[in-house]
C-alpha cells in the first residue's frame, strides 16, 4: 500500500475467490468513510476515488487478498480535503472493476 499524509487503514480479514466492492458506510458521510470489498489472494488491486468529473481524487493500492477495509477521510492523494458531493469508489483487480457511488457532505 502506499504511503500518504492521510490516516487510512487497511485491515485484511479472510481470503475470497471473487473481486467484489461493498457500498461504504456511512454513507453519506461527513468526516470519514469504510470502503469494504474482496479481492483473491495474490492479485494486484487498486481502489480508485474519483469525483463526478471522473479526475482521479484518490488512489490506493496493494496486493493482499481477502476482505478488506479502507478508511477515507474525504482526501486527496495530496492530504487536502475535497468538496461536498458526489464521489465514485472504483474497485480495479486482476481485469475485473466494481463500482460504487459515495457522498460526502462538510
Amino acid at each position: 500500500m502506499e504511503k500518504n499524509t492521510s490516516q487510512e487503514k487497511l485491515l485484511v480479514h479472510t481470503q475470497t475467490d471473487r473481486v467484489e466492492l461493498f457500498q461504504n458506510v456511512p454513507n453519506p458521510f461527513s468526516a470519514q468513510t469504510i470502503i469494504a470489498f474482496k479481492v483473491p489472494r495474490g492479485q494486484n488491486w487498486m481502489v480508485r476515488v474519483e469525483d463526478n468529473q471522473g479526475q482521479s481524487v484518490r488512489v490506493f493500492s496493494g496486493n493482499e487478498g481477502g476482505t478488506m477495509t479502507l478508511i477515507w477521510d474525504g482526501t486527496d492523494d495530496a492530504g487536502a480535503g475535497v468538496q461536498t458531493g458526489t464521489y465514485f469508489c472504483l474497485l480495479e483487480s486482476d481485469g475485473n472493476t466494481d463500482l460504487r457511488k459515495m457522498t460526502l457532505i462538510r
